[in-house]
């Protein structure tokens, strides 16, 4: 399955679900669906320049992860979380995962360039088996070891409407892995517009 350049929004169930598949996602706006954003059940996938923001809810009724959920027990063809933004997803107040992005693979999966911030009630992520960070702005990210991590403010341009695209001076301007390829943002500007690919979803416009 592909989803390319769409919007899957406010449903009150979830909002991608993959179960014994191979899901493409990219530059798309996964937002505000009541039991979580993409769920991915031993699956391969590629999840490359979305904004997945405000999903799940909180609350003693909430639910049990918000943003992203990978868990794939079996090996699988490919894993790719790469140049995503993922903010402001919400879990339930016991909920033992993180409410931004809950990861656990049986082969090692490393995800790049993202942001991941703003996550409520329970930290930012939360990461287990082999999933790592690298090149990625992660909220309390000095915990995570991988290279080119970062943990500032991310700047977002007005997360009061949702708009969470970069400001000029972001910490995650030029920051991304000095050898990645990808060519495009999720609004398909060109990547790199300046010295080197920003962070998340959005390559900011000079």
């Amino acid at each position: 399955v592909e989803i390319i350049e769409s919007r899957i929004e406010t449903s009150w169930a979830l909002g991608i679900s993959a179960n014994d598949s191979s899901l493409v996602v990219e530059r798309s706006m996964i937002y505000g669906n009541a039991l979580g954003g993409i769920d991915i059940d031993d699956s391969a996938f590629t999840i490359r320049n979305n904004f997945i923001l405000v999903n799940g809810r909180a609350g003693i009724s909430g639910t049990a992860w918000g943003g992203v959920r990978i868990v794939n027990d079996q090996a699988v063809a490919s894993q790719e979380l790469s140049f995503n933004t993922i903010t402001e997803n919400q879990v339930r107040n016991d909920a033992p995962r993180g409410s931004n992005l809950h990861c656990w693979t049986r082969a090692k999966m490393v995800a790049s360039n993202n942001i991941v911030a703003n996550g409520y009630p329970y930290g930012e992520t939360n990461l287990s088996g082999t999933c790592e960070f690298r090149y990625s702005y992660v909220e309390g990210g000095a915990i995570f070891s991988g290279p080119g991590n970062i943990d500032a403010a991310p700047l977002f341009v007005d997360p009061g409407i949702s708009d969470f695209h970069l400001l000029p001076g972001s910490p995650g301007e030029g920051a991304a892995d000095p050898n990645a390829t990808l060519s495009i943002d999720f609004d398909g500007d060109a990547r790199p517009l300046g010295t080197g690919r920003d962070i998340g979803a959005d390559e900011i416009v000079p």
